[in-house]
């Protein structure tokens, strides 16, 4: 299956809060510097989706839907607030739906979901 989008960025607003003397928060610094890096090893430009204008009490809408179904993998960034959060254990879950529903979520034995650890988490 062809995917309009390599990577989809799921994490929590509070996880990138713009830290006193930088224009950017982490989750922004993470996908710039993970559009350079897939870029130079795929030798052509990207498109990376995260959200970044949703608040936690919007409904979890169709664009989000739609944004994951067209997604090569998904890019969890693991906090504490990102376990607790509801809407992001949704993104999760409606990844694994679109994907099972097409070409699942492995491609031979590597997984399209990745783990990013931005602070370390309970094993739960």
């Amino acid at each position: 299956m062809a995917f309009s989008k390599h990577p989809f960025i799921s994490y929590t607003h509070d996880d990138n809060a713009i830290v006193e003397g930088r224009n950017e928060g982490w989750v922004s610094l993470l996908h710039e510097t993970l559009a350079i890096f897939l870029a130079s090893r795929l030798g052509e430009p990207v498109v990376i989706w995260r959200d970044d204008k949703l608040a936690g009490n919007d409904e979890f809408g169709q664009e989000i839907m739609d944004q994951l179904s067209q997604a090569a993998t998904l890019v969890c960034v693991l906090s504490p607030k990102y376990l607790n959060s509801k809407w992001c254990k949704d993104e999760a879950e409606a990844f694994c739906r679109a994907a099972n529903s097409e070409s699942g979520t492995k491609v031979g034995n590597k997984s399209r979901i990745f783990k990013v650890f931005k602070l370390p988490v309970d094993n739960q």
